[in-house]
């Protein structure tokens, strides 16, 4: 699979809109999302380009290297609920002096409903309030809902 290098200026970026549907709430991660976390994720990418094949313990281990090590920005990685189900999550990470939004998932039975653009925004809004001036994003080409959601956001293809 070929991975997309994309990026963009925050401090160049128009100011974002935020939007959520209705019965949609926002929320930094907590270390307890972890197993909902992967499930989530899990079911986001099963069946997709990006799947390859992993179960839950893959889902889990994944989940787990995004918490240890302080890899997270916990603070700019944002989760949606609908009441008490987390329907869609953005995790963002610190590697060396870069931020990268590493995952966008969203549930099946929420997708195409904005969700994956809304949780990108929320934390796209707070890397920017975390002082963050520019935000790298890697994703899968082909991976046409990703690919929507950056460009519509401004994300620009970098050449590596």
């Amino acid at each position: 699979m070929k991975r997309q290098h994309l990026g963009l200026d925050l401090d160049a970026a128009e100011p974002f809109d935020q939007v959520l549907p209705e019965g949609v709430t926002a929320r930094t991660t907590e270390a307890n999302d972890r197993e909902q976390l992967a499930l989530l994720m899990l079911e986001a990418y099963r069946g997709t380009i990006d799947y390859e094949g992993e179960e839950m313990p893959e889902a889990i281990a994944e989940v787990e290297g995004y918490f240890s090590g302080g890899a997270l920005l916990q603070n700019c990685s944002i989760v949606l609920m609908a009441a008490d189900e987390m329907v869609s999550a953005c995790l963002v990470t610190a590697y060396r002096d870069s931020t990268i939004v590493g995952a966008v998932m969203t549930a099946p039975a929420f997708k195409r409903r904005g969700l994956g653009s809304a949780v990108t925004v929320e934390s796209l809004i707070a890397i920017r309030e975390d002082g963050h001036g520019y935000v790298h994003a890697f994703v899968t080409e082909g991976n046409t809902a990703s690919e929507r959601i950056f460009k519509r956001l401004g994300f620009d293809l970098l050449q590596d």
